[in-house]
C-alpha cells in the first residue's frame, strides 16, 4: 500500500493520511515537525491537513518524505569540485599549471585514487570535493565535501512558491487513483513513457475492471492494458482487446520493457504454445493484416520464426498465408497502392484510396495540394467529406501546421524517440493565402463539430488565464522527461515568481551516477544574441564569464557527481538575449545507462555559507534518460524574463561532445523551439475553441466563472495537470 501512497505524491500531488475521527490525533509537536520538513523541501499543505490523523501514520512518514525529497532531487548528496563555489573558483590559468606540474611529477590517472596526496603542497585540498589533479571522485574528498555541505545553512527566504499538496484519507485513495488512471488511459495523445510503470502498478491494484477499454484512443496506452491481461493469463481478454496485428508488437515491447512506440529496437518474449496460438488468433482476425505486417516487416519476420504458422495453417489459414507472403516479399499494401496511383498521377484513384483512411489523407493533404495545384477544388472536396472523422488532436495539429508552413523558412520535426530535426522548408509559398484559407475553413468546421460532440457548455461562464497563451498543448509527451513540471515543449514560464521579483541568481544543476564505468557529463551554457549569434559560453573549458560561474568539471561519478552554473541575471553582458543550458556526454555511459537528473533553482543567497543545493529553491527537476549526445532541458529568454521548455536530446556522437562543437546545432534547435508558442497549438487557443464550439461564454473575472482554465489545482483545467487536459480536451 505504501507504494500507492508514494505514487499519489508523485502523480497526483496528494499526501495520503490515516484518518480516525474517533481515535487519538496527531500530536501538535509531531504536526509541527512534519510541516517544517515539508516547508524545507518546498511543499505546503492546507491548514486542516492533519485534523483527525491517526498517530500511527507517523510510521509511514519517512517513506513519504523520501519520495518528496526525490521529487525535488534532494535524495542525493551534491558535492561540487570547487567546494567554495561560487565565491572561490580557482584562477583557471594557475589551476591548469598546477595540474600540469602534478602530472609531470607523476600524480596522474595511474597513480591511484588519491593522486593529489602525492603533491598536496600544490593544492589546498579542502577546497576540492574530488581529486584536484584528475578531477575524479575519491571517497575522502567526497566525504569531506559532503560534511561541508551538511554544515551550511539553507536559503533563509526561498524565492520559489511552494508546491501545494492536497491531502486525502487512505480510504479515498482508490477512487482518486481510478480517476487518474481513467484520464491517462483515455487521453487523446500519447502519455509519457515515464508513467508506464506507475500505470502498471495502478492497473495491477485496481484490476482489469477499472480499464475503460473502449475509450482507449492511443495504441501505446492499449499495450499497457494488454500487458496486464497477458501477465494475468487472460489470453481470451488479449484476443478481445487487440485491435490490430501491430497491437501484438506493442504488447511484446511492453512485456520486455522496450519501445512501445516501435520507434527503436524491440525485444520479444519467449512464447508458450498457448501464447503462440493467441498471437495467431489475433492475426487471423486482424483488419489490414498484410498492411500491418509490411509496416513492421523486419519485426514480424523475427516474430514469425517462433510462431510455426505451418503447424496451424488449417486453423489459421489467413495468418499463415500473410506470413508466407511476408517472407516472400509479395505483400500488397495500402501504402503501395497509394504510391502506385501517385506514380501515374492518378489523383481520383489516390483520393478514392485515401478516403478510406481520413488520417492518412490529412497527413498527405499538403503534399497533394502542392503536387496537383490545378485540382485544389477536387482535393478540398474529398478532404471535407472525411474531415469530421478526424481526431481533435490531428485537426488541431493540422490547423497549427497550416498557420505557418507556407511562410516559415524551417520545419521542426520531433521523432518518436524525442530527437529533433530542423529542416529547410522547400515548400514555403507554394500554396498561397487563398488555398491556406480554404483548407483552414474546412479544418475549423470539423474541429468545431468534434469539440461540440464532447458536451454542451451552454450558458456557462468560462475564465481563461491569459498566461495560457504561453503554454503549448502537450501533444508530444511520449518521451517527455519526468519531473516536477509536465508541460509542452516550447511552453514559456515566468523566470521569477511574483512573490520574489528580486531573486537574482538562476542556479543550474546536474547530478549523475555511473552504473559500471567511469562517466563524464558536462554542464554548460551558451549565450546568444537577438539573432542567435554566439555571445559566449561557460563550460569546463571556460569556467567563468560575466555574470556566470561554473562549479568545476568532474570526470567520474561512482559516488554521484554534481556540477552547477550560476547565472546572475542582472549582471549579464549587454546583448545577451538567450542562454541555452546543456548537458553533454563527454565520456562513459549514455543518459539511458547512467542515472541522471538536472534542473534549476532560483536563489537570492548564493555565497558559500549557504547550501549549494537547497530543495526549497528548486523550480524544476527532471530525470534525463533520452538518446543523444547531449540534452537541452530548457532555454532562458533574458529579455522576456522567461524559461522556455525544450526537453530534447540532440546529436549522435558517442563521446567528446562539447559546447564549442555543438554551438550551431544548439542555436538552431533553440531558435525553433522558442517559436513553438506561435507555431504549435497553445492552451489559451484550445480553451477558446472549446468555449466557442460548446456554447460557453468567456468572462474576464475568474470569480464569476463556472469553470476555468488556469495554472493551479483550483482550476478545472490546470495547465500543470496534462492527464486531464489530454483526456477531456482532445
Amino acid at each position: 500500500m505504501s507504494t500507492l501512497w508514494t505514487l499519489a505524491l508523485r502523480r497526483l500531488r496528494t499526501l495520503v493520511v490515516l484518518r480516525d475521527p474517533a481515535g487519538p490525533t496527531l500530536p501538535a509537536t509531531a504536526e509541527a515537525v512534519v510541516r517544517a520538513e515539508l516547508q524545507a523541501l518546498g511543499f505546503t499543505v492546507p491548514a486542516d491537513a492533519f485534523a483527525a490523523v491517526d498517530p500511527c501514520w507517523l510510521a509511514l512518514w519517512p517513506e513519504l518524505v523520501a519520495e518528496l525529497r526525490a521529487m525535488k532531487g534532494a535524495d542525493v548528496t551534491y558535492v561540487p569540485l570547487f567546494t567554495g563555489f561560487p565565491d572561490r573558483i580557482p584562477d583557471p590559468d594557475l589551476y591548469f599549471l598546477q595540474r600540469v606540474v602534478a602530472y609531470v611529477l607523476g600524480a596522474d590517472l595511474h597513480s591511484g585514487p588519491e593522486a593529489a596526496e602525492r603533491v598536496a603542497w600544490l593544492f589546498d585540498l579542502d577546497a576540492f570535493g574530488a581529486d584536484p589533479v584528475t578531477q575524479r571522485q575519491t571517497v575522502s574528498r567526497y566525504l569531506a565535501g559532503a560534511a561541508d555541505q551538511a554544515a551550511r545553512a539553507p536559503a533563509s527566504t526561498p524565492p520559489v512558491s511552494p508546491i501545494a499538496l492536497s491531502v486525502l484519507a487512505d480510504d479515498e485513495l482508490d477512487a482518486a487513483l481510478g480517476r487518474w488512471l481513467h484520464q491517462v488511459l483515455t487521453a487523446g495523445s500519447s502519455v509519457k513513457e515515464a508513467l508506464h510503470a506507475d500505470i502498471g502498478t495502478v492497473l495491477a491494484h485496481l484490476g482489469a475492471s477499472a480499464v475503460p477499454v473502449e475509450q482507449i484512443r492511443i495504441k501505446e496506452t492499449l499495450a499497457l492494458v494488454l500487458k496486464l491481461l497477458w501477465t494475468r493469463g487472460d489470453l481470451d481478454g488479449v484476443v478481445a482487446t487487440c485491435r490490430s496485428a501491430t497491437d501484438m508488437l506493442r504488447l511484446f515491447a511492453a512485456l520486455t520493457d522496450t519501445d512501445v512506440s516501435l520507434g527503436s529496437t524491440v525485444r520479444f518474449p519467449k512464447l508458450t504454445r498457448a501464447q503462440r496460438k493467441t498471437v495467431l488468433r489475433v492475426l487471423e482476425a486482424a483488419p489490414q493484416l498484410e498492411e500491418d505486417l509490411a509496416r513492421h516487416r523486419g519485426l514480424w519476420k523475427a516474430v514469425a520464426r517462433s510462431l510455426h504458422t505451418g503447424e496451424h495453417a488449417r486453423r489459421f489459414p489467413r495468418a499463415h498465408a500473410a506470413v508466407q507472403r511476408l517472407r516472400a516479399g509479395t505483400l500488397d499494401t495500402f501504402a503501395g497502392r497509394v504510391e502506385g496511383a501517385l506514380r501515374i498521377d492518378d489523383l481520383p484513384g489516390t483520393l478514392t484510396l485515401l478516403a478510406a483512411r481520413p488520417g492518412e489523407l490529412a497527413r498527405r493533404l499538403h503534399h497533394l495540394l502542392r503536387r496537383f495545384p490545378d485540382h485544389t477544388d477536387d482535393i478540398l472536396r474529398a478532404f471535407a467529406a472525411v474531415a469530421d472523422r478526424l481526431t481533435v488532436k490531428l485537426l488541431l495539429t493540422l490547423r497549427a501546421y497550416l498557420g505557418h508552413i507556407d511562410t516559415s523558412a524551417y520545419r521542426t520535426v520531433i521523432t518518436k524517440r524525442g530527437r529533433v530535426k530542423v529542416l529547410d522548408n522547400p515548400t514555403r509559398g507554394q500554396l498561397g493565402d487563398d488555398t491556406i484559407r480554404r483548407v483552414q475553413t474546412v479544418v475549423e468546421r470539423a474541429l468545431r463539430q468534434a469539440l461540440r460532440a464532447k458536451g454542451s457548455w451552454e450558458g456557462q461562464a468560462v475564465w481563461i488565464d491569459p498566461q495560457l497563451a504561453q503554454y503549448t498543448v502537450p501533444l508530444q509527451q511520449r518521451t517527455a522527461s519526468d519531473g516536477l513540471l509536465t508541460i509542452g515543449r516550447g511552453t514559456r514560464l515566468p523566470l521569477r515568481t511574483a512573490s520574489a521579483p528580486e531573486a537574482d541568481v538562476l542556479r543550474l544543476f546536474v547530478w549523475w551516477q555511473q552504473a559500471q564505468r567511469d562517466t563524464d557529463l558536462d554542464l554548460a551554457v551558451i549565450c546568444f544574441g537577438d539573432r542567435w549569434d554566439y555571445r559566449g559560453h561557460v563550460s569546463w573549458t571556460q569556467l567563468t564569464g560575466q555574470g556566470m560561474a561554473h562549479s568545476g568539471d568532474l570526470q567520474s561519478a561512482p559516488l554521484g557527481a554534481a556540477e552547477f552554473i550560476d547565472i546572475a541575471l542582472t549582471q549579464l553582458p549587454e546583448g545577451v538575449r538567450y542562454i541555452a543550458p546543456q548537458i553533454h556526454r563527454y565520456a562513459g555511459e549514455s543518459f539511458t545507462e547512467a542515472t541522471v537528473h538536472a534542473g534549476w533553482m532560483l536563489r537570492t543567497e548564493v555565497d558559500a555559507t549557504y547550501a549549494t543545493f537547497d530543495p526549497a529553491t528548486v523550480v524544476n527537476k527532471v530525470d534525463l534518460s533520452g538518446a543523444g549526445s547531449y540534452a537541452l532541458p530548457f532555454l532562458v529568454d533574458v529579455v522576456d524574463q522567461q524559461i522556455v521548455q525544450v526537453d530534447l536530446f540532440v546529436g549522435s556522437r558517442a563521446f567528446h561532445n562539447t559546447a564549442e562543437r555543438s554551438c550551431h546545432d544548439i542555436g538552431t534547435v533553440c531558435r525553433e523551439v522558442a517559436r513553438f508558442v506561435d507555431t504549435r497549438p497553445n492552451l489559451a487557443d484550445l480553451a477558446r475553441l472549446h468555449v466557442a464550439a460548446r456554447g460557453g461564454r468567456v468572462v474576464a473575472d475568474a470569480r464569476r466563472a463556472d469553470l476555468s482554465f488556469g495554472i493551479g489545482r483550483q482550476h478545472r483545467f490546470d495547465a500543470h495537470a496534462p492527464e486531464r487536459l489530454l483526456a477531456e480536451l482532445l
